[in-house]
């Protein structure tokens, strides 16, 4: 476990975070994709998986467990290994994704946006984490939840809050989406003519 002056530390010598996640394509087809930026939002490197089809085999075989055996194995522990630039610490938008913490030395964090008239909702993992409310400096953005295994550091939600500022979370992951839509259309046959 990261001590609260390391996690700052880490982060001057090799300023880039990542971002990792799932996409699901009409409740059949599955992509992982990473995207790694510098502390300013800018994309340093994208990798994404082939489409994953889970046959009926295994949709019974894992059963609720398919969506985090597909983002941990299949997609994100290669996703991570493979790419050029290692982030310091991976964000996630699916809670189930923090299984990635028995496999990667990085910090995982959960991060998602919610309204601040009504308390954030409650995240279902299988093991202890600690989540907790960040306010990004700009008044007119929503609070962030964030949650990572264990406890979360002082210093890693004075980070986001301070990365919050430059960084849009929900963005981030939206161009995400985007990008991997736009690569799936760029592999679809022509129609014949």
């Amino acid at each position: 476990m990261l001590n609260n002056n390391s996690f700052l530390q880490m982060f001057t010598k090799d300023p880039v975070i990542g971002f990792l996640s799932l996409h699901e394509h009409e409740k059949t087809e599955y992509q992982g994709s990473l995207l790694i930026t510098n502390l300013a939002g800018t994309p340093l490197e994208f990798r994404c998986t082939q489409p994953i089809i889970p046959d009926a085999i295994q949709r019974s075989l894992y059963g609720t467990g398919l969506l985090e055996y597909l983002g941990v194995e299949v997609c994100g522990r290669p996703l991570i290994r493979s790419a050029k630039l290692k982030s310091k610490c991976i964000f996630i938008e699916q809670s189930f994704l923090m299984a990635l913490n028995d496999y990667v030395s990085r910090p995982i964090v959960f991060v998602r946006e919610f309204r601040g008239e009504e308390p954030p909702s409650p995240i279902t993992l299988k093991y202890p984490y600690q989540s907790d409310v960040v306010k990004p400096y700009q008044q007119d953005l929503n609070l962030l939840q964030i949650a990572q295994k264990d406890v979360i550091a002082l210093k890693t939600k004075d980070f986001v809050t301070q990365l919050a500022h430059k960084i849009n979370f929900v963005e981030s992951f939206d161009r995400m989406r985007q990008a991997v839509q736009n690569l799936s259309q760029l592999t679809l046959p022509s129609p014949e003519r």
